[in-house]
């Protein structure tokens, strides 16, 4: 881009957080958006932090960031998330919606994550759209909400709408996103930055391929704590290991168990970078039976440990704001 010709402004996504929210579900949106400023080599994405009410609200570790206003102050962004943990019927009170319905027809896309898929079904604004949803929460999502449908993939995207079925899948909702603004190249060198299979970046991961294989994606991405060997997921899919070895590596050039380990080693490193859980907490929740075992997966996987990456985020911290 010439000196001449005036960059773009930014694309501002406020995210609206909702008490108890995962930071995973916060880092699984942002990095995707910080390293796709890194490689683009400006300010393209610009973001918000927005709580439910104006003193912010506590996450699921307890810790509570530094919030940007409440939900009022996404006017203006281009993009809207409601982030949430998982399903929590107290997410359908209308002091929460009110305010979301008020906005919502100023913003350009609406989108939520995981629990937030619920609220946002909730206003109405999902109505005729096919949405990502968490497996065990899906049913429940259609019977109270019976103009919304679901599908199998992890995550969903229209130009206006976006969902992802869990926090993890957050971050492959936003590489799916960026491939659309920024085109393939991009999208697959922010995954390789995050640690992420490439092929997440691929419209095959949101369930334009082999149906089994997005089936197989979603559970792995719903299970990220309680992992569920190949042999298991391939059953509960009516076929056989061998068979859904061959549809991953026909799809996505590697096998579902490569392919769940870099989901889980990728959600590992987003919390690391977060810097607000201890290891053994971050193992437990990445399905590593303990933080020695995680440090090893992960060394061999990124060549650092977890501490040295903890460390290294810890110095940039100042610099990103």
């Amino acid at each position: 881009m010439s000196e001449s010709t005036p960059l773009p402004a930014a694309q501002v996504f406020a995210l609206l957080v909702l008490p108890q929210t995962p930071m995973l579900a916060i880092a699984a949106v942002l990095d995707p958006l910080r390293e796709a400023n890194a490689l683009l080599g400006h300010e393209a994405y610009a973001w918000r932090l927005l709580a439910t009410t104006g003193k912010g609200v506590p996450l699921a570790d307890g810790s509570q960031p530094a919030f940007a206003g409440s939900t009022e102050d996404a006017r203006g962004a281009d993009t809207l998330l409601v982030l949430a943990g998982p399903w929590q019927r107290w997410m359908d009170a209308r002091a929460l919606l009110r305010p979301i319905r008020r906005v919502a027809p100023q913003i350009g896309c609406l989108g939520a994550v995981s629990g937030g898929v619920r609220v946002l079904a909730a206003t109405g604004e999902l109505d005729g759209i096919k949405v990502a949803s968490d497996p065990e929460a899906a049913a429940d999502l259609v019977a109270a909400h019976p103009a919304v449908s679901v599908t199998g993939a992890p995550w969903a995207l229209t130009p206006a709408r976006m969902t992802a079925a869990t926090p993890l899948a957050g971050t492959g909702m936003m590489l799916q996103m960026l491939r659309a603004r920024h085109g393939a190249e991009l999208a697959a060198e922010v995954a390789a930055r995050l640690g992420w299979p490439v092929s997440a970046s691929a419209p095959t991961s949101a369930g334009a391929g082999d149906p089994r294989v997005a089936a197989a994606i979603a559970q792995m991405h719903a299970t990220i704590a309680t992992p569920q060997s190949a042999a298991a997921i391939a059953q509960s899919l009516g076929i056989s290991s061998r068979r859904l070895e061959g549809l991953f590596r026909a799809e996505l050039g590697t096998g579902p168990g490569a392919y769940a380990l870099d989901l889980r080693l990728a959600a590992a490193r987003g919390l690391i970078e977060a810097g607000t859980e201890p290891l053994a907490a971050i193992a437990r929740a990445t399905g590593f039976s303990s933080a020695g075992t995680l440090a090893r997966a992960f060394r061999s996987r990124y060549d650092t440990s977890p501490s040295a990456l903890r460390r290294q985020a810890d110095s940039l911290a100042p610099a990103q704001g």
